[in-house]
């Protein structure tokens, strides 16, 4: 049976398939050397979705700093998760007050989703909430994108809000680890099957191949899946 092939938008700097069986180390498949390292966050394999199972309490994956992850500008931050527990709580963040820099993405005790941050202007920024529940149970691709001075929410590939900071000196670089499933007490409680970042604002399209390709290639695959980079 043919490998399932799906090409990533150039920029990928972390690419973390948690639907693999590695033990306590899941692997970056950017080719920049970021993998994880898991406590707790066991893998659960109940088809058609799998991935990793964070339970609310302690659970999380910590990827040390790094030179590719010290990105400025603009950035994608990717994640597929499934949760059915409306409450605060963290799905990945690099992020520090005392630098003034970094991302945080948020499911808020709304049950939306969130990019909040700092720009390096002083000020504590935010996308504003999803108009997306996304505490239902079912599989969601969240994206928080950064260009400049726009932060942006999407779910499912589609951009539900926005904020216009007017701040064009944007510098996200910090030096501290990413953490996937806890920021501070807001551990998240449920799965998560994927999470990439790009140092890069992607395109409209390209957020939309993503959303398609994973759904039918990643999540439902019936044989080994193949990755290139574009």
């Amino acid at each position: 049976m043919v490998n399932q092939m799906i090409k990533i938008p150039r920029g990928c700097v972390l690419w973390l398939d948690l639907t693999e069986d590695t033990g306590n180390i899941v692997y970056d498949h950017s080719g920049h050397g970021n993998n994880g390292k898991v406590k707790g966050a066991v893998l659960e394999k109940r088809l058609p979705y799998i991935g990793r199972r964070f339970d609310g309490v302690d659970d999380l994956v910590v990827v040390a700093d790094s030179e590719s992850l010290h990105i400025t500008k603009a950035i994608t931050v990717v994640a597929w998760v499934k949760t059915k527990v409306v409450a605060t709580q963290c799905i990945a963040h690099k992020y520090s007050a005392d630098e003034d820099a970094g991302f945080q993405l948020f499911i808020t005790s709304a049950g939306k989703a969130v990019l909040n941050g700092r720009d390096g202007s002083g000020y504590y920024r935010t996308s504003g909430e999803s108009t997306t529940i996304v505490t239902d149970g079912n599989l969601h691709q969240i994206i928080g994108r950064i260009n400049v001075n726009l932060w942006e929410i999407w779910v499912d590939g589609v951009k539900e809000n926005y904020t216009d900071t007017g701040y064009q000196n944007t510098d996200l670089r910090n030096t501290v680890d990413l953490y996937i499933g806890t920021y501070s007490s807001y551990y998240f409680t449920g799965l998560i099957s994927v999470v990439q970042i790009y140092n890069r604002a992607l395109s409209a399209s390209e957020i939309k191949y993503l959303y398609e390709e994973f759904q039918k290639r990643v999540f439902r695959r019936i044989a080994p899946l193949e990755i290139r980079m574009r």
